[in-house]
């Protein structure tokens, strides 16, 4: 059986350099600006997704207690709601 499927947007965080601008923000501080902007953008509830993929490269020590996929969700939880598969690929 075929599964139809959309990407609707991309959104990415802005890039720093160590010790730069960005030093006092977490990775899952960045996360969560990102899907802010996603939902933004596509003028979509949360309830509308039915999973989100997102893409991790070089984290903190902070991300290491949770995946940056996962927590900017769980400190939203207003954002998306738990039940929507998070995919991280880094």
């Amino acid at each position: 059986m075929a599964v139809e499927t959309w990407i609707l947007d991309g959104v990415r965080t802005p890039q720093g350099v160590f010790g730069g601008a960005l030093k006092t923000l977490t990775a899952q501080a960045l996360g969560e600006t990102a899907l802010r902007e996603l939902l933004a953008r596509t003028r979509l509830k949360p309830g509308d997704l039915e999973e989100v993929i997102i893409g991790c490269v070089g984290q903190q020590s902070d991300a290491a207690r949770s995946d940056c996929a996962e927590q900017p969700v769980v400190e939203s939880r207003q954002l998306l709601p738990l039940a929507i598969p998070l995919l991280q690929v880094s």
